[in-house]
């Protein structure tokens, strides 16, 4: 199973809102596995995602299934921990967020993507 994960700024977090980022950057066919917030219900009803989900008021990994979000809450944290409450404003987010993303990408190979970048991009 391939595991991906992609990251952007919510103006809320009505199900409106989030069924709307789903259903423009995840495939059709994906899973979705989350915590019970009431704005995910309707993703298999209104996507046609399979969706899982795991009620943290009674467990952190749902003892049938054995679905669980620690990968993703381990992510969040990762990324959390790396912006500075000061600098968490919407004019300076995105830039963490490309950051964050940009180095998730790329881990191990920095250096090399950053050439290869400036490569692709210099105007001569």
């Amino acid at each position: 199973m391939e595991r991906k994960v992609f990251i952007v700024r919510v103006p809320d977090r009505t199900a409106n809102t989030l069924l709307e980022i789903l259903y423009q950057n995840v495939r059709p066919g994906s899973r979705i596995i989350s915590d019970c917030w009431s704005s995910y219900a309707n993703i298999t009803r209104d996507l046609g995602m399979e969706h899982q989900s795991v009620n943290h008021s009674n467990h952190f990994v749902d003892p049938v299934t054995r679905t669980h979000t620690n990968t993703i809450e381990g992510t969040w944290h990762g990324l959390k921990i790396g912006i500075p409450l000061r600098e968490r404003s919407d004019e300076k987010i995105d830039d963490y967020l490309f950051e964050f993303i940009w180095h998730r990408e790329n881990q191990g190979h920095e250096w090399e993507a950053l050439l290869n970048c400036l490569h692709n991009t210099a105007f001569f």
